[in-house]
């Protein structure tokens, strides 16, 4: 059973509750030596017809498709934007038209001259029903469990287990590496012994390998490899790609997490803000983070640790690591960890190898 660490906040009738796991304290094994030097972050590549400006000194002009991707052109001789003729495109989404705001409340008008740089932004209605199957077709490849356990024969309580969730980010010829929590794979000093085991979306059992871990971020970097515990490969794991930007104020963000060992559960919130954080100064070697973090509206459960937060355009904006409680023990909103402090953390693991 996972256990729930309240963290208690100095402000009026809250309370943050940490899913708490296991962090990993014992040596690299030499499985490690064999390990390349495999690119961790990947993007998605998307391309798009922007038109051609017949004016060399026109004004620059951004069109921000809203899907994770931004082309550059410039104004016609009469300095007005031209419309693509080629529309835009974003999953499960219908596009709109172009808009002057990055609100999307006000259409842009292409007859209008500009005397500035200018950015319009594409919209689209998104269909939510055919958002959540692509997440079931192609997100969930990406979803694993975490199992963490710590033993000591000597101890009369020698044995505890605990659950998070996480995410494939890269892999090899070999190997596949994932991210979780730090507090995931956290292990008391009052154990001897570590084991890891990563779960895939179809259940499938594999010996885990923590490579870094850092508290400041709650992050850890773990491996497994390519064959299953049983001997088999599955071709369909798959890692995620990174987001470039943090969603816009209400985008409708998605969680995938394995919560109290159900699998592959999908949970939809928006995004709200980027926010401090107070930790628990009694777990700071478990978590002990000091930047702001993405705070959104997803209801995230104990298990849920170490997830992926995906944007509307499915790819990895943040790591599920806290929710927010009321005095009441209500839920207020979850916290995640910023795409873009992932990268710096796996940054800051590839510079000491």
């Amino acid at each position: 059973m996972k256990k729930r660490l309240i963290l208690i906040l100095l402000s009026l009738f809250f309370i943050v509750s940490i899913s708490s796991c296991k962090k990993n304290i014992e040596e690299i094994t030499s499985t490690y030596t064999d390990i390349d030097n495999t690119d961790f972050i990947h993007y998605d590549n998307y391309e798009y017809e922007i038109p051609k400006s017949d004016n060399p000194n026109g004004i620059k002009v951004i069109y921000d498709l809203n899907n994770g991707f931004k082309f550059e052109s410039k104004t016609n001789m009469e300095n007005k934007i031209l419309r693509p003729n080629t529309i835009p495109k974003k999953i499960a989404s219908t596009f709109v038209d172009w808009y002057m705001d990055k609100e999307l409340n006000n259409v842009f008008d292409f007859d209008k001259e500009i005397d500035k740089e200018t950015t319009i932004y594409a919209k689209y209605e998104t269909d939510y029903t055919l958002l959540t199957n692509y997440v079931s077709n192609k997100s969930i490849y990406s979803s694993i469990m975490v199992k963490s356990i710590f033993s000591d024969p000597k101890m009369s309580s020698s044995y505890y287990e605990s659950c998070g969730s996480g995410v494939i980010i890269s892999a090899n010829e070999n190997y596949i590496y994932c991210l979780t929590n730090n507090h995931v794979i956290y292990k008391p000093d009052t154990y001897k012994y570590s084991e890891y085991y990563i779960y895939d979306c179809y259940n499938n059992t594999y010996d885990g390998h923590v490579l870094y871990n850092d508290n400041k971020y709650d992050l850890a970097l773990l491996y497994f490899s390519k064959r299953d515990n049983k001997g088999n490969i599955n071709d369909n794991l798959a890692p995620i790609s990174f987001s470039k930007d943090l969603p816009k104020q209400n985008e409708k963000l998605i969680t995938l997490s394995n919560p109290k060992k159900i699998m592959n559960v999908i949970i939809y919130g928006e995004y709200l803000e980027l926010k401090s954080f107070k930790n628990d100064k009694d777990n700071l070697d478990k978590s002990n983070i000091d930047f702001k973090v993405i705070s959104h509206s997803g209801e995230i459960e104990d298990g849920a640790s170490g997830s992926m937060l995906l944007d509307s355009n499915l790819n990895l904006v943040g790591i599920n690591f806290a929710t927010q409680l009321n005095s009441k023990n209500e839920f207020v909103y979850s916290y995640a960890i910023p795409y873009y402090k992932i990268i710096e953390f796996i940054n800051n693991y590839i510079s000491q190898k």
